[in-house]
């Protein structure tokens, strides 16, 4: 391993390391004047510390002993910003909680909240925490200054102090939600708050914070990157002098699921059994010691990298207590410590973290403008709140580019759940997660919402705590709670508990002892032996991959949001979201045909009227024209350049690519005519002159360069004008190649639509989307679809679940282990995929609601229709 590493370090293959293979290099006798170096330095040390004592051991105790060092002796302190003359920090933050406050409940404050507050201020006093509260609030104050969109998410959001201060949007209070969660005297560690900004926007957010703080009051922490499997196992095949496309064909195989597919037994006897076919003899050889060495390797730390968003802040220089490093940006500065070596020393540390849909929230705002019926300007706080036609799309699993509830396993979930108000958003952003599904909770909570299953509890004292969903825990609060209630935990010992069951690192004796503790509490309050140990598994799985409820209620709230925008704004919600890629679930493509078939107009890129980004042309009849950027490769600077062309309305006149010729680089007009974004100039220039195709004007644009004849391989001399010349037009699926190419999407035809028709045309009965409900259950069909979604996640036992697009909507296919392991390298390698397999309709779900997400394809066969020679 060490030989291994060495080799990585040094970019030299593992077989001439030579010397550089030594552990290190003091594998020799020191030389005579090596020694009295040696020797002259130690005695130099003790006469500095005045240790005149004989014995060399007890001379190292008190070396140790003089020059011992604690980290905790370092003088950090959170910074102390503009508090007003004559008041403490805590007095200004009550004041401020206090002012806030009242903004939040304008008629009155209610009792049970004014406790709340007082409990919560009283704790940040004694632990000292006022500085930091004080210090959010100002960065949130100047993002609200420059309308820039923010949310405070995580166990933030168990605080009122936050809630009063507009940290967070969730009211703790009213949503019974754990204050401890956040902050605790037992636990005794700094808070932590969590705030999204708009990803497009943060930069504008940390300029301030840097202007501010100056670089040496604020600096990033870094982060350990540490060897992953397909990283491992790349660098690991060049110590092994395997060259670049070797290693992609070894890397391409793993697919996502990286190393596991060579674990796995199936997958590794696979492998074993078909070594020469999938890699060929050279790398069959190496495999095994590839494997071997790569395992070696994963987990181990590679180098250091910038953390994406934490920041420590000082009141004085930060130099005085670390090291300090220049980040890559001018004005900037890195601590070069592990962000959880921070969290060690207790130092405090800000996570401003950057959220694409906070962006396309806040483009689609601007879009709409004022039109909505009040009459003001969208907001977070003013969208109309239980709007029964967003909650009927949710229903129907209508949620294509709705945050946080738009994978098909949410989708699945939603009409099976069918929420009906906000609380239910927030129970489906968190059930779909590995704790409700690891602890069996999922099934039991969806048979009582349905009344097939009473409601009960394991104890009387539960139900308070499990009363909102219907006795079954949902949520890593309630699991807190729970000890709380039935095994006599104080609130701080249920967050150390949590702690203590998810950590990565966690010791048998402390999950011994924490068992211990929860289940004497537990048979003291009368609950039997073996539902406590139930009990205690499902706290154990919660632990670990439970979703806290504060964190889902502040998520469920931009997941209603972007609902409703879908709903009642589609074509700017289309645009928000192509405006803000890359982002979400989706791509593209997928945004596209799905806005379509809410009837959403879309019109190609056009070097005439588009405008850098997509826009709505037609709101009334919901047209949105896109913008530039989606063409492949065009420059931002040449962009701007057509929108000025636009605006003096150069498009008007005359205009041929000479023209364009004096403005456009020769780059950029290849990259328009390519993308077909200069299709329609001649029409629209009043040009009496046939309409060319794409490749008449891609002849044109070489023309225009004056290339010599001999310099373009397979083009007819230039000798006869190009109004001479005749080139045939592409075919359909040529065209739509292209466009996929140089757009990344197509206007025409689906391509499944195409390859139904023209791959397939006297095979079988291949069918659509749309006519999969006309099947019956458990009948065998035929069909084709580009990939949009892959899933293979740890908890489904190896099942693989992919997501098919085709022009009436989506198809969701389920793919046993044993068939995955023959079909994945078509999943990985073809983006049209054709498959044999057998519709299966849930039962839970009325059979006249046509949900696409409630009906799986369980795969036969599969295929990628382009090897088989069609």
């Amino acid at each position: 391993l060490a030989q291994l590493v060495t080799s990585i370090r040094h970019r030299i293959p593992l077989k001439n390391l030579g010397l550089l293979a030594q552990v290190n290099s003091e594998r020799r006798l020191l030389s005579n004047k090596e020694r009295l170096w040696h020797k002259e330095i130690f005695q130099k040390l003790c006469e500095e510390s005045e240790i005149m004592v004989a014995c060399p051991f007890e001379r190292s105790v008190q070396l140790k002993e003089r020059h011992a060092f604690s980290l905790y002796e370092l003088n950090y302190k959170y910074p102390i910003e503009k508090i007003p003359e004559g008041k403490t920090s805590a007095q200004h933050l009550r004041s401020l909680v206090m002012q806030r406050l009242f903004k939040r409940y304008p008629q009155e404050v209610p009792h049970n909240i004014l406790l709340q507050i007082e409990h919560e201020l009283q704790l940040i006093e004694k632990l000292e925490y006022e500085d930091y509260f004080l210090t959010i609030y100002e960065i949130l104050d100047y993002a609200r200054q420059e309308e820039i969109l923010f949310q405070g998410r995580g166990s933030a959001a168990n605080s009122a102090v936050c809630y009063a201060l507009g940290i967070t949007a969730i009211d703790p209070v009213k949503m019974d939600l754990l204050f401890e969660r956040f902050l605790s005297q037992e636990r005794n560690e700094p808070p932590d708050i969590d705030i999204d900004f708009e990803h497009e926007r943060r930069e504008e957010v940390l300029q301030e914070i840097y202007s501010r703080y100056g670089r040496h009051r604020a600096a990033m922490v870094a982060n350990t990157i540490r060897f992953r499997g397909r990283m491992a196992m790349r660098e690991a095949g060049k110590a092994l002098e395997l060259n670049e496309d070797e290693l992609k064909q070894i890397t391409t195989y793993m697919g996502r699921e990286g190393r596991q597919i060579f674990k796995e037994e199936k997958g590794k006897s696979y492998v074993q059994q078909n070594y020469q076919k999938i890699f060929g003899s050279k790398i069959s050889h190496l495999l095994p010691t590839l494997l071997r060495l790569s395992q070696q390797l994963v987990g181990l730390p590679r180098h250091m990298g910038l953390h994406s968003c934490g920041f420590v802040l000082a009141h004085g220089d930060l130099r005085h207590e670390c090291i300090l490093e220049p980040a890559s940006k001018n004005l900037r500065s890195v601590i070069p410590w592990n962000k959880d070596d921070v969290d060690t020393l207790k130092w405090v540390k800000v996570d401003l973290l950057s959220l694409g849909m906070l962006t396309a929230i806040r483009k689609c705002f601007e879009d709409i403008g004022t039109q909505n019926t009040t009459g003001k300007k969208l907001t977070l706080s003013n969208i109309p709140q239980d709007c029964p036609h967003t909650y009927k799309a949710f229903q129907r699993a209508d949620t294509v580019g709705v945050f946080q509830i738009e994978s098909r396993a949410q989708m699945n979930m939603l009409p099976r759940l069918v929420p009906k108000n906000f609380y239910d958003i927030v129970v489906q952003v968190a059930i779909v997660r590995p704790g409700p599904l690891q602890g069996g909770m999922v099934h039991p909570y969806l048979r009582r919402r349905q009344g097939s299953e009473k409601v009960s509890y394991a104890h009387p004292r539960l139900e308070k705590v499990l009363a909102k969903t219907l006795g079954v825990p949902i949520f890593q609060e309630q699991i807190m709670k729970m000890a709380v209630a039935v095994a006599d935990f104080t609130p701080g010992e249920s967050e150390q508990m949590r702690k203590v069951m998810s950590s990565a690192w966690r010791s048998r004796s402390q999950m011994h002892k924490l068992h211990e503790k929860l289940m004497k509490g537990m048979l003291k309050n009368g609950i039997t032996r073996d539902y406590a140990e139930r009990i205690y598994q499902q706290m154990e799985a919660f632990g670990e991959y439970g979703f806290p409820e504060s964190h889902s209620a502040s998520f469920a709230i931009l997941a209603y949001i972007s609902g409703w925008l879908k709903v009642h704004h589609p074509a700017e919600f289309l645009c928000s979201l192509l405006n803000s890629q890359p982002m979400g679930f989706y791509s593209t493509r997928a945004l596209i045909g799905d806005a379509q078939r809410h009837g959403v107009k879309v019109l190609a890129p056009n070097i005439c009227f588009s405008k850098a980004t997509s826009c709505v042309v037609n709101r009334a009849e919901k047209i949105v024209r896109f913008g530039l950027q989606h063409i492949h490769g065009l420059k931002e600077s040449d962009m701007q350049i057509i929108e000025q062309l636009q605006r003096r309305e150069f498009f008007k006149n005359r205009v041929s690519l000479r023209d364009l010729r004096t403005h456009l680089s020769m780059g950029a007009l290849s990259k328009i005519v390519r993308a077909g974004a200069f299709t329609e100039i001649k029409k629209i220039a009043n040009i009496k002159q046939e309409k060319q195709n794409r490749p008449q004007q891609i002849w044109s644009l070489l023309e225009v360069k004056n290339m010599h004849p001999q310099s373009v391989a397979l083009i007819p001399s230039p000798s006869a004008s190009s109004s001479a010349l005749t080139l045939n037009d592409w075919s359909p699926w040529e065209a739509l190649t292209k466009d996929y190419q140089h757009l990344g999407f197509s206007l025409r035809e689906h391509p499944a639509h195409h390859a139904r028709l023209n791959f397939f045309p006297l095979t079988h009965d291949w069918i659509s989307a749309e006519r999969l409900w006309d099947k019956q259950n458990r009948e065998d069909i035929f069909g084709i679809g580009l990939l949009t979604v892959k899933q293979k996640p740890p908890t489904a036992n190896g099942m693989c679940f992919l997501t098919l697009e085709d022009e009436t909507g989506f198809m969701n296919l389920v793919i046993e282990p044993k068939t995955y392991l023959q079909v994945r390298r078509q999943i990985d390698t073809s983006p049209l995929i054709a498959f044999f397999g057998r519709v299966e309709k849930s039962k839970q779900i009325n059979s006249q609601e046509k949900y696409s997400a409630s009906l799986s394809i369980y795969v036969k066969k599969l295929w990628n229709p382009f090897e088989t020679g069609v």
